[in-house]
């Protein structure tokens, strides 16, 4: 049967039903590649031994950075902004804390520091970063100011606040170079579960990072 018996045929009307829902698969498919595309090439990026290279990252509403990686790590600490410290150790974003690092057994109620440096191309902006789930305190440094808190991290027991729930940190960067200090504490319960991230509005800039985990 030739072409034109078939489309003047019975089958005429299915297979012009087949075809419009094959082209609207493939537009749609399109659609949401171009739609997404920006989001799979930024969460490429990964922090190495504290440092998360950004300086050929253009911002972008629809860009999400993952700050997964090996951040610097103090167990046990809460070490302020901007203090440096000789030979840091570096622990992996997102982890459970559990097994040994470095000869030291790490417990699932304790405390840590993790810290990143991001490097950015020259260029000021508002950027954001969303938590939604770091148990079960949990405090966000930028540059040495405190942009965002859930409950009240503290190496004592009288010190410390159990508050877990999700938060967003808006902050203003006008350098090339922004250090990141993020304080925990687990006094309560065990777990810490991967934060989920969302974009920032228009005009803001997503960073996502994903939340160190205690051991179960």
């Amino acid at each position: 049967m030739t072409i034109q018996g078939i489309l003047q045929s019975r089958w005429r009307k299915p297979l012009l039903i087949m075809i419009w829902m094959i082209v609207g698969l493939l537009l749609a498919v399109i659609l949401l590649w171009t739609c997404f595309a920006d989001l799979i090439v930024a969460s490429s990026y990964r922090v190495e031994h504290g440092h998360l290279d950004l300086t050929d990252w253009t911002p972008d509403d629809r860009k999400a950075v993952k700050l997964d990686g090996d951040w610097e790590f103090y167990w046990n600490e809460l070490v302020p902004p901007g203090v440096v410290k000789p030979d840091p150790s570096y622990y992996a974003i997102p982890k459970h804390w559990n097994g040994e690092r470095n000869g030291e057994q790490l417990q699932t109620k304790g405390a840590a520091t993790y810290r990143m440096y991001i490097h950015l191309q020259s260029s000021e902006g508002t950027y954001g970063l969303r938590l939604s789930n770091i148990r079960m305190a949990s405090a966000v440094y930028v540059n040495g100011e405190l942009v965002g808190s859930s409950g009240v991290p503290a190496l004592t027991r009288e010190e410390y606040v159990y508050e877990n729930r999700p938060y967003t940190a808006l902050f203003h960067l006008d350098q090339e170079v922004a250090e990141i200090v993020i304080h925990v504490a687990n006094s309560c319960r065990a777990g810490c579960r991967t934060a989920s991230i969302s974009a920032m509005p228009k005009r803001f800039t997503a960073w996502t990072a994903r939340s160190p985990r205690a051991a179960r």
